[in-house]
């Protein structure tokens, strides 16, 4: 019996692992130069970051009035330029520096409040992506990827591209930045078996079967890089909970690859927010008893425990009562009941009882 339990244990760590805690007080925007008392890096930051904490487009937030009267100095912590390794740059790069803000949190929750922005709850579901870069065959290809290579002329290879330091390092600060959490796939013999580097050129459906069968997730993002002497191609497939895929294609001039980069991520993460993001109108501030049911051991209590509070849409709980089996608790909430009772079905931790009365609200862990 034991045996069953603690399997049964480690599948709930796997399930809520799928949803990452982020920092959505901090942001980085590309810079040209480190004049920090230019107000325009102030106002993109800021405005990055409640994109991060809203799911709003940055450019209605631009435009909100309450976003162009705040004083933004007032909120921030810190900031701080850092200079990008050269590596990272073609030599005719205008962006050489990130502007890194830090705001305080009550600031960022009285702007959203005064604006009426939506939320956007800060555990976030991990993105699968699968990356490959197609390149003339006078590049240099490490031996690594070497194996990888699918050729398909003589002048042109495809291969994962995830060996290419320079785009790696785009797309993970790019996640960072605009609040998106981004894993990658093995690319062991079982991913290159059924992933192969043409089928996520041509947006097939492989990889999406492979990121749900393999790595339980639900979204994935196909992007295929072409890069030149003069300029970077992009194409993206972008899927979530097995929605249609959404296609977009990318083209900038070689030295604004980090630009073009942004473009792709930025245009992910609001495809992602339209999908998570909770409306003003379902905005609530109220207390509710909630019980959980059928609690066999501490283990699951601190299970319960860890998932709630990583939960930004409850703002506090305090246990009530604690007898065998049984755990009540009051929970601040800061959405309405529709919209909780709806997390809690999307993140597949705890199983609501319809049939909870009407002033309180039952779970139970999923086993």
């Amino acid at each position: 019996m034991w045996i069953i339990k603690t399997i049964m244990m480690i599948l709930l760590v796997l399930n809520t692992a799928q949803a990452v805690v982020i920092d959505v007080t901090t942001t980085s925007i590309l810079v040209e130069d480190t004049d920090a008392r230019d107000p325009l890096k102030l106002k993109q930051a800021f405005a990055q970051i409640l994109a991060n904490n809203t799911g709003e487009d940055i450019l209605d937030i631009l435009q909100n009035p309450v976003f162009f009267e705040a004083n933004i100095s007032q909120g921030i912590k810190r900031s701080y330029f850092e200079t990008i390794e050269s590596k990272y740059l073609p030599t005719d790069s205008i962006h050489k520096y990130w502007f890194h803000v830090v705001m305080q949190e009550s600031y960022i929750r009285g702007i959203i409040k005064q604006a009426g922005f939506s939320i956007l709850p800060h555990n976030r579901k991990e993105l699968m992506l699968w990356l490959v870069k197609e390149t003339d065959t006078k590049e240099p290809i490490s031996a690594e990827t070497t194996n990888n290579i699918a050729r398909f002329s003589k002048s042109q290879e495809l291969y994962y591209g995830y060996k290419d330091e320079v785009l790696m390092y785009w797309f993970k600060h790019w996640a960072q930045a605009l609040g998106l959490v981004v894993v990658f796939p093995s690319i062991d013999e079982r991913d290159m078996l059924f992933v192969r580097p043409r089928s996520i050129k041509n947006l097939s459906f492989e990889a999406i079967e492979q990121t749900s069968n393999r790595y339980q997730l639900d979204q994935t993002l196909l992007v295929y890089v072409r890069k030149t002497a003069d300029f970077i191609k992009l194409r993206s497939g972008f899927t979530i909970n097995g929605d249609d895929m959404t296609i977009k294609h990318f083209q900038q001039p070689i030295a604004e690859e980090g630009v073009v980069l942004y473009s792709l991520m930025a245009d992910i993460a609001q495809k992602y927010s339209q999908k998570f993001k909770i409306s003003s109108d379902h905005l609530q501030d109220h207390t509710v008893r909630v019980e959980f049911e059928d609690i066999e051991n501490y283990d699951e209590i601190t299970t319960l425990r860890r998932y709630l509070t990583n939960l930004s849409v409850i703002r506090s709980f305090e246990i009530v009562s604690a007898s065998v089996g049984e755990l009540v608790m009051n929970v601040d909430l800061i959405i309405n009941r529709v919209e909780f009772l709806k997390i809690i079905a999307r993140d597949r931790v705890l199983l609501f009882n319809q049939n909870s009365p009407v002033n309180r609200l039952q779970f139970t862990l999923e086993k």
